[in-house]
């Protein structure tokens, strides 16, 4: 499947237009791990937040998914943290509202839909670093 560049950065500025609080933290937590030029240690793709979705064990949102980061700088060895690291590692945020929080059947077609921008960043990024034509 050929990915349409200018259609992916498209897409993803009308779902920036659209995202909660804690779906803007996302974004900024990826953009701002954007220049760290970590990769992925299994497929070598760039690495600035790694989003799981852990369900809730416990908490004011038990049984819900949230959406967080598996990838913490300098945490776990670059390494990206299972679900269940994730969900201890970052509970306390997720109660108090930091990270988006979702019933189980929209977190998969919204964390796709947020992860667009994150992919649209890295798109552009490679895009600058190579000279060619800029939104």
């Amino acid at each position: 499947m050929t990915i349409n560049i200018d259609d992916l950065i498209r897409e993803a500025d009308e779902v920036e237009k659209t995202l909660t609080g804690p779906e803007k933290h996302v974004i900024d937590y990826h953009r701002k791990n954007m220049g760290l030029n970590i990769k992925h240690p299994k497929t070598g793709r760039p690495m600035t937040a790694y989003m799981v979705g852990p369900k809730m064990r416990r908490g004011n949102y038990e049984g819900m998914v949230a959406s967080v980061p598996g990838f913490v700088p300098g945490h776990n060895s670059n390494n990206p943290m299972s679900e269940d690291q994730a969900h201890d590692y970052w509970f306390d945020e997720i109660e108090k509202g930091v990270w988006p929080i979702y019933d189980e059947k929209t977190a998969n077609t919204r964390s796709k839909e947020v992860h667009k921008i994150m992919d649209s960043d890295t798109l552009k990024a490679m895009r600058d670093k190579r000279g060619e034509k800029k939104d």
